[in-house]
């Protein structure tokens, strides 16, 4: 009996897990607003159809670390590779990497584990270089579960080089994840 509430449970969460609060603002909000190249770091059965939530799903591409997630990706564009390791063949319009950051290595949910400060502000730095003047960032840190990464250590990063490059667009603390989606106004 157990085990069948646990196997439950846990088809249930995963079910769940794309109507959290903060990606339901991603799904319809941030999404049906974007146009032009963009690339999605991290995918799941939940993540499948967002090309279609664009203004141009043709330009949406994604990338994950995970080979099993690859049926997950865009059929406009997927790369399995680390999102560090990947060298863009065009700068994007729009760079979103929601949920990929602030994991502890014992997580179910990803691999992507970016959560010490240098694979942090690599991470940031990375995104920087693969978005044109004008284009946009969104980022989407948990913060619950690593010890001290909650929320006023995200908003402290947020204001950090690169991030201090642009223009903030919307900000915001979900119940488990930040929301911050900036405009890239200078190099």
């Amino acid at each position: 009996m157990i085990l069948i509430y646990v196997l439950c449970s846990f088809f249930m969460m995963g079910c769940a897990f794309g109507q959290l609060p903060a990606r339901q603002w991603l799904q319809n909000e941030y999404l049906p607003q974007i146009s032009g190249k963009i690339l999605y770091v991290g995918v799941g059965s939940y993540t499948q159809s967002y090309y279609l939530l664009t203004q141009t799903p043709e330009q949406f591409e994604t990338v994950d670390i995970d080979e099993t997630k690859k049926k997950f990706g865009s059929p406009f564009g997927h790369y399995v590779a680390d999102f560090l390791d990947l060298e863009p063949t065009g700068e994007y319009d729009h760079c979103c990497l929601f949920g990929i950051m602030g994991h502890p290595p014992v997580t179910k949910t990803s691999i992507y584990t970016i959560c010490d400060d240098d694979r942090i502000q690599q991470t940031f730095w990375h995104a920087h270089r693969m978005i044109k003047i004008g284009g946009t960032l969104q980022l989407g840190p948990n913060y619950c579960d690593v010890p001290g990464q909650d929320s006023k250590f995200w908003l402290q990063k947020f204001k950090m080089p690169p991030l201090d490059r642009y223009e903030i667009i919307y900000s915001r603390k979900g119940i488990d994840n930040m929301i911050w989606w900036g405009k890239k106004i200078r190099e």
